[in-house]
This record gives structure tokens, sequence and C-alpha cells, in this order.
């Protein structure tokens, strides 16, 4: 009804909302990084809190397309 085409999710959900939701519309399904947390491996990639809000950026821009 809503023509929803992407589903947002943050890195600490069990992203099963997001799947059945995906699973059910079409949706694709993409990754809102809360920010706060980083993995080791994030942290070792050089990934900081501004590159992650300008993926966040990136991110929301595909989904409104």
């Amino acid at each position: 009804e809503l023509e929803i085409k992407t589903v947002l999710y943050t890195e600490t959900s069990d992203q099963k909302t997001a799947d059945i939701i995906c699973e059910a519309t079409g949706a694709d399904k993409a990754l809102l990084h809360s920010c706060h947390n980083l993995t080791k491996d994030e942290i070792k990639s050089g990934k900081t809190y501004l590159s992650l809000m300008n993926e966040n950026v990136e991110t929301i821009k595909e989904a409104l397309k």
C-alpha cells in the first residue's frame, strides 16, 4: 500500500522483523548504523562516527529514491 522499497535496520538488531517485512513486500534491507557501538573490525578499518554518519546519509538517500 505504501510502496516502501527499503527497510532500515540497526546493527544491534537481530533483523528478523526486517527480514519478514522484506520477504512479505519484496523490499530491500539496508543498515542504518546507530554510531554508538563499533566492532573491532570497524575500528581496525578506520571507521569513525563521522564516516558512519556519512554512510547513513547515503543509505537514506538510496532508501528514499
